[in-house]
């Protein structure tokens, strides 16, 4: 097949319009627009930190123009529209791709074994872990800031939360979701 040339505009016009910067915040946000621009993008990254407000609100914010948050927070956290995923970094995924996300969860296991060995040494603390989420799963989705454990139990302190935030990365699914997030605190469980 030969090769067909591409013009450097033509390549500009295509990024412009994938990342919905051709005609930013011509078109107010709805929910298939918001699903729409995820899926373009490939994630919407989250970044808890920030000097106006968190990355993801600025980036819908430069698509669409001002728009509701707490109905963009119930389109992802309550339709689910999008998931909270470890893409390339924290990003809201769209949730259409999740069959493609859940096949990298699994292939993560298989390939970055560093993890392994940190669980066996601490299988006191994974059990714990592991208990505490069956115990909150059966209660429903988490507000965001909630305390997965009451203190003062072993996983109450901050550094033993490493085996809970990377749990996506290591292709475990999250057991007890997050029904919504406030603000740029962390949520207990990724």
């Amino acid at each position: 097949m030969p090769r067909r040339a591409v013009t450097l505009r033509a390549v500009t016009t295509l990024f412009l319009e994938r990342q919905h910067l051709a005609q930013p915040q011509a078109s107010a946000l709805t929910a298939g627009r918001l699903r729409r621009f995820a899926e373009d993008v490939g994630g919407i990254q989250l970044d808890s930190i920030n000097v106006l407000d968190r990355a993801h609100y600025l980036t819908i914010w430069s698509r669409f123009g001002p728009y509701d948050r707490a109905w963009l927070d119930r389109q992802i956290y309550r339709r689910r529209l999008l998931f909270e995923y470890w893409a390339h970094a924290a990003c809201l995924v769209p949730a259409s791709d999740f069959p493609w996300w859940r096949r990298a969860m699994l292939d993560y296991r298989s390939r970055h074994t560093g993890w392994a060995g940190w669980l066996r040494r601490n299988g006191k603390m994974l059990k714990t872990v592991q208990e505490a989420v069956q115990a909150l799963s059966k209660m429903g989705a988490l507000q965001q800031g909630a305390s997965p454990v009451p203190a003062p139990t072993p996983i109450a302190s901050r550094s033993d939360e490493r085996i809970i935030e990377p749990s996506p990365a290591r292709g475990v699914e999250p057991k007890v979701p997050i029904q919504q997030r406030t603000g740029a605190s962390k949520p207990p469980f990724p």
